[in-house]
């Protein structure tokens, strides 16, 4: 120890020595930068349940589920450091000024109640270098953590645009066999660590041998360029704490880190594992959802998914309806029109213009609107809905003969040219003439 402690030098003691600076300035951005992160995860839930199809939901789930792991860790972690360091700060300030702490003869007390006093909460010059430490612990802590859940999503990503363009190529089950596959060595690898890691396999060069090419070959490709500080720092905990304090520890912040996500990130993920049940949802007769009604989007931070009216009672000659065209339906709209290909030898801004009427003309052959059963031939425009900037068609239904009272649009995805319904939408809603 003494070697390594000689041959460290003169600019790394010094940083060692004024660590706290940075800590408290790297906190303080990181709990900034912490704090805005929700909204981007919640907008990230709401770009991926639009734009990928409702079979790779679980996909987004876990990877919502990582990156909301990432940034309680973040808030937590970086919220206690600074608070703790906050207060190394002030005993360090303190200790300057009152470099004798309490003062036994103060006689605002008795001598007796100060003594006890004293024996229970005199805070000695150790203990504050322990907090020091403590702090400068749970900042490598919470970095390397949150570094964790990143890296994890971003494997997670990786692996699910992988899979998107390899099961073109490669039937879908090979390809699940495939996942499922990785997804058990990666399990087993901590349950190989625990076991070649007993009192009789530690002596087992051989065996030990073999596990470490086998930690390396699964967590090299896992952390990537990532893989050296992480397991560094990792291994640092490991070897320094007692290794049963170590995993309590850690199985007591996740199940903390669990509640927080569910807790804090329920929007999103409820989003993700109800999104194959998002259309029947919207086929429902019997209830009003609000973000059917323009009223209700101007408060509400939902997405549209479904048709959209102005409100739930409506007055006037015309009805004004939006619906949402998402990036996930180009399939099915490419099912209904095929794909379009412009001549070659029109120029650019007239294929444009024959590509944008081709497109309306497709959307006006895959809408149907209805109200109360009766079907409207109607008019549509592209539109962009101000609310979230979500992509759609807009028109407007003569009122002319909706019931006084209670009326329910129906609004269908269909192919026109055979009975299949894609989608279909329902918005109840009362007219008064």
């Amino acid at each position: 120890m003494e070697e390594a402690e000689i041959k460290k030098p003169k600019w790394l003691k010094k940083l060692e020595q004024e660590s706290w600076q940075a800590e408290l300035l790297i906190s303080s951005a990181a709990i900034y930068a912490a704090f805005q992160l929700p909204e981007l995860i919640n907008r990230l839930s709401n770009w991926a349940v639009t734009y990928f199809s409702f079979e790779d939901a679980y996909w987004n789930y876990v990877l919502i589920m990582y990156l909301s792991f990432a940034v309680v860790m973040l808030i937590v972690s970086f919220v206690t450091h600074l608070i703790l360091r906050t207060i190394w700060i002030a005993l360090i300030g303190l200790n300057s000024v009152f470099p004798d702490g309490i003062n036994p003869e103060g006689g605002t007390y008795s001598k007796y109640y100060m003594e006890k006093f004293i024996a229970d909460v005199q805070i000695k010059p150790n203990n504050i270098h322990q907090l020091d430490n403590f702090c400068s612990g749970i900042f490598a802590f919470c970095a390397v953590m949150t570094l964790t859940f990143l890296v994890f999503s971003f494997d997670i990503a990786v692996v699910f645009f992988l899979k998107k363009i390899l099961e073109q190529f490669v039937p879908a089950i090979i390809l699940t066999g495939i996942l499922y596959l990785l997804g058990g060595i990666i399990m087993l690898l901590p349950l190989l660590m625990l076991y070649v890691n007993t009192e009789k396999n530690k002596k087992n060069e051989q065996l030990q041998h073999n596990a470490y090419k086998a930690y390396r070959f699964i967590t090299v490709p896992m952390m990537h360029v990532f893989y050296q500080p992480m397991a560094y720092v990792g291994s640092i905990f490991t070897s320094n704490i007692e290794l049963k304090r170590y995993w309590k520890s850690l199985f007591f912040s996740f199940i903390v880190l669990q509640i927080l996500v569910v807790t804090y990130f329920i929007k999103p993920i409820k989003l993700q594992l109800s999104a194959k049940h998002i259309h029947s949802d919207y086929e429902r007769t019997d209830r009003l959802l609000p973000n059917c009604y323009e009223t209700n989007l101007l408060s509400e931070d939902d997405i549209i998914l479904s048709a959209v009216i102005e409100r739930e009672q409506i007055s006037g000659p015309l009805m004004k309806v939006f619906v949402p065209i998402f990036p996930n339906e180009e399939k099915k709209i490419d099912e209904v029109c095929g794909i379009y290909e412009a001549p070659d030898s029109l120029e650019r801004a007239e294929r444009h213009q024959l590509s944008r009427t081709f497109y309306l003309d497709c959307y006006q052959q895959y809408h149907q609107f209805y109200v109360n059963d009766s079907l409207y031939q109607a008019d549509i425009l592209k539109f962009e809905h101000p609310h979230r900037s979500t992509d759609g068609i807009i028109t407007y239904l003569p009122t002319d003969h909706f019931n006084k009272g209670k009326n329910m649009l129906t609004v269908k995805k269909v192919h026109p040219d055979s009975t299949l319904v894609y989608r279909t939408m329902n918005v109840p809603f009362w007219f008064a003439k």
